[in-house]
């Protein structure tokens, strides 16, 4: 069961829609780099290729579930939908974050097969190289200590695919 859309998130959504300007794709134009969203989970900078970032929200409230792994910290709701929220810091060998409320949120992967990832808070956003092909999920660390995340390779985390009973 969806939630019906709220309408002033309708409104908002609409304007910027109407203001957006799409991102240029600087690999093409032979720039040096993507536009990424930087998080930060435990102290920690990582930064996301916005070419691989479906959405960033902050997810009001989650719904703990039982008997699921501790990466799970429940189900809440992005534009209307029902999703699962994994905890970045539990995905990370850290302490389980004890807030549930206004959590900000990366969601990655397919409008198919999301993945809605919490994190500690927004922390801006800077120019990273462009994803490219590796073993890991960890592409690489600027001079800054910004750890740029492969999503590719963290899509396909088991962590993030319980198997079912």
């Amino acid at each position: 069961m969806t939630t019906p859309p709220d309408p002033d998130q309708a409104i908002l959504r609409a304007r910027a829609k109407r203001l957006a300007v799409p991102l240029q794709d600087e690999r093409a134009e032979g720039a040096s780099g993507v536009a990424a969203i930087v998080v930060e989970v435990a102290d920690q900078s990582y930064a996301f290729a916005l070419t691989e970032v479906r959405r960033a929200a902050i997810v009001r409230a989650v719904t703990e579930l039982p008997h699921v792994p501790p990466v799970v910290l429940g189900i809440g709701i992005v534009d209307g939908e029902p999703l699962a929220i994994y905890d970045a810091r539990v995905w990370l060998g850290r302490d389980r974050r004890t807030s549930l409320a206004h959590l900000p949120v990366l969601v990655l992967g397919s409008e198919r097969d999301p993945l809605a990832l919490a994190v500690d808070r927004f922390a801006g956003s800077l120019v990273v190289p462009a994803p490219h092909d590796g073993p890991g999920w960890l592409q690489e660390v600027t001079a800054q200590g910004v750890v740029i995340v492969r999503v590719a390779v963290l899509l396909r985390d088991p962590a993030f695919r319980p198997a079912l009973p």
